[in-house]
């Protein structure tokens, strides 16, 4: 299926380098020192509408996807990637379809801060649409990360989010 494709290339991207398992299949606590699985499963997902500029659009929904085999913290080790539907069905959106549309991949990582996964939606302060939401109704696949940061802390006040980690 070509619309798995994407899926590939989006988690070849960046930093990742193998498929991936949603943290709702293993233990979704954090500061967990559970081994996951790095098999990736394309039918977990929510199908999703909003509506841009008066066209609703329809994706496909992959959250809370841990992205580490042994995770420190999986509120943060975890990344959302959503699909324009579209795809699936095998048709296009603009000039884009399943074999070149463009990966968003935004970061809102800072000065090795913890960050939580974005997800499409409306700004809070303008009430426009986010950056995912106007790349999606464009026809952009967006892959959006998480990062544990430098003030990360385990049960114990350990800091677990040391910039950068090696292990």
């Amino acid at each position: 299926m070509k619309a798995k494709k994407i899926l590939t290339s989006v988690l070849v991207c960046g930093f990742l380098s193998a498929p991936l398992m949603n943290v709702s299949a293993a233990n979704s606590d954090t500061n967990t020192t559970t081994k996951y699985s790095l098999k990736f499963n394309s039918n977990n997902y929510t199908e999703e509408t909003a509506t841009v500029d008066g066209k609703t659009i329809t994706y496909r929904a992959y959250e809370k996807i841990v992205y580490v085999k042994n995770p420190v913290d999986t509120k943060y080790e975890i990344m959302n990637i959503y699909v324009p539907e579209e795809y699936y069905d095998g048709t296009s959106i603009g000039s884009y379809n399943v074999d070149t549309a463009p990966i968003f991949f935004p970061n809102t990582v800072g000065g090795y801060m913890p960050a939580e996964p974005g997800s499409p939606g409306l700004d809070e302060r303008s009430g426009e649409p986010n950056a995912a939401l106007a790349a999606l109704s464009k026809g952009y696949v967006v892959a959006e990360p998480g990062a544990r940061g430098r003030t990360t802390q385990n049960e114990s006040g350990e800091y677990t989010g040391k910039a950068p980690a090696a292990w």
